[in-house]
């Protein structure tokens, strides 16, 4: 009985791991580009004042105005979100507008 148990389990889990994979695309928006969506990325042109500047080891922006205050996520499981949008979105916005967060 475990045998047929586990390999039940094993057959579920390799169709389950198939069936996300072949969903992969679509569940994260990664569409991939075409060459002529590719060639219409532009290239970064870094000023010869910035190529120049070294970029520190860290940086510590949380004490500046512009970063939002910490705030519970509650249990909804966003973390990525929440430091990629909630986070550093908001500070840059918040920096290129100039407003306190």
């Amino acid at each position: 009985m475990k045998k047929i148990t586990f390999t039940f389990l094993m057959f579920v889990s390799f169709f389950a791991v198939q069936q996300l994979h072949a969903q992969t695309e679509f569940i994260s928006g990664a569409l991939p580009l075409t060459e002529a969506e590719a060639a219409q990325i532009p290239v970064l042109q870094l000023s010869p004042q910035s190529a120049a500047s070294p970029l520190p080891d860290s940086a510590h922006n949380n004490w500046r105005i512009y970063f939002p205050p910490i705030y519970d996520q509650q249990r909804t499981g966003s973390c990525a979100q929440a430091s990629t949008i909630g986070y550093t979105f908001t500070y840059e916005m918040n920096r290129l507008r100039n407003v306190a967060s």
